[in-house]
């Protein structure tokens, strides 16, 4: 962006946070009064500063709708089925997305729209087989904990089960499994570890399964069930 502009904006920006601050302060004139005029300097800093961030928070959200607009748009002429883009090729939709999410992460690091915008690029990524690129996003999310670095070493254990890494993968699985999330479940850490070592050690796959037949949630024990019958017999 050319650095006059960019000053533009944030002059721009500036003037509505304080014309913002100014209108809160004309219906609390009483309390302005009271506080006296360092007090009154300090409320309109952090009335700005509320603003600007609120005002971020919703530049933020509407960035990430912008993504996800996106990414459902069709192909062809017109936006088909609930869709609001339209793009002529596969390829120019998917330039688009990354564009669209490169754009989220760049502009807003450290938030948790950049976190789900890095999630989807990494997801992306590992669609097309790009698995070293996708596993670079993964990793780097898994370093910054919480719960989409949570949600990201489950999905890089499955990157690197994909790769034939069972070991480095079931490390990752366990680690979830001794600490669950909002976004990754006990449950799930526990199915998918099985899924990754079902061929080589059948017998210890059961084992891990097993217990989660008789779970409360029915979701739950139906697909411990299922996963069950998809285990080799005992060797």
């Amino acid at each position: 962006m050319d650095k006059t502009l960019r000053k533009e904006l944030k002059t721009d920006e500036f003037a509505l946070a304080t014309e913002h601050v100014i209108d809160y302060a004309a219906h609390h004139r009483q309390q302005m009064v009271r506080y006296g005029g360092i007090a009154l300097a300090v409320l309109l800093l952090a009335g700005a500063a509320y603003w600007f961030f609120t005002s971020r928070a919703e530049e933020r959200r509407l960035a990430l709708r912008e993504v996800y607009a996106t990414r459902e748009a069709t192909i062809g002429a017109e936006p088909q089925n609930g869709a609001i883009k339209a793009f002529g090729t596969q390829q120019l939709k998917d330039a688009a997305v990354d564009k669209a999410l490169s754009a989220l992460i760049a502009k807003y690091p450290g938030t948790e729209e950049a976190s789900i915008g890095t999630f989807q690029k990494a997801t992306l990524l590992s669609d097309k087989g790009n698995l070293a690129e996708s596993r670079k996003l993964y990793e780097q999310l898994a370093s910054g904990g919480g719960d989409f670095g949570s949600l990201a070493r489950f999905s890089l254990a499955q990157a690197l089960v994909a790769e034939g890494k069972v070991a480095d993968a079931e490390k990752l699985f366990r680690e979830l499994i001794a600490s669950p999330s909002t976004m990754v479940s006990k449950e799930q850490a526990t199915m998918a570890l099985a899924r990754a070592i079902m061929a080589t050690r059948p017998d210890e796959a059961r084992k891990l399964v097993e217990p989660l037949r008789a779970h409360p949630r029915n979701q739950v024990s139906r697909n411990a069930v299922s996963l069950l019958g998809e285990i080799p017999a005992k060797k």
